[in-house]
C-alpha cells in the first residue's frame, strides 16, 4: 500500500502530464478539433447539414486551453499551500513553546477554503496548544 506521500507524489505527476497535455493541443490541434474544423468549413458533419446560430458565439481555442492551463496549475500551487497549511496540526513541527497565537494564518486559510467558522477553529487551537493531549471541542 502507498503512503499517502507517494500518493500525493502520484497525483501531482498526473496532474501535470495532464497541463502538458492541454498544452500540446494549443501548438497541434488534435484529430477531434481537426474533424470540427473541417465540418465547419464544409457546413456538414457526417452527412447532417450544420447551420449558423447568431446566438453562438465561438471560443478562442487556444484561449481557452490556456485558461485551463493556467487554472490546473493554481490548483497544483494551491495543494501545495492547503498541505502546508494543514502541517500545523502535526505536533512535530511545533516550536518548544508555541505561542497562543502560533499557525493563526494557516488555521485561517484553511477555514477559508473549507468553509469553517474561524473564531471557533482558532479557539479550539488555542485549547489544542494549550493541552496538546486533549482534543478541542468545536
Amino acid at each position: 500500500m502507498r503512503s499517502t506521500k507517494e500518493r500525493q507524489m502520484y497525483r501531482e505527476h498526473l496532474l501535470k502530464r495532464s497541463i502538458r497535455v492541454i498544452q500540446s493541443f494549443k501548438e497541434s490541434p488534435g484529430e477531434k478539433y481537426s474533424e470540427a474544423l473541417g465540418a465547419k468549413q464544409t457546413g456538414e458533419y457526417r452527412s447532417i447539414a450544420l447551420k449558423t446560430n447568431a446566438k453562438l458565439k465561438s471560443i478562442n481555442p487556444g484561449q481557452f486551453l490556456q485558461s485551463l492551463v493556467n487554472n490546473l496549475e493554481k490548483r497544483l500551487s494551491f495543494e501545495d499551500e492547503n498541505i502546508m497549511d494543514l502541517s500545523i496540526l502535526d505536533q512535530s513541527k511545533w516550536p518548544s513553546k508555541p505561542s497562543i497565537r502560533h499557525g493563526e494564518e494557516q488555521v485561517k486559510r484553511l477555514c477559508k477554503r473549507f468553509n469553517l467558522c474561524t473564531d471557533q477553529a482558532l479557539n479550539g487551537m488555542g485549547t489544542y496548544w494549550k493541552s496538546p493531549v486533549v482534543s478541542p471541542r468545536i
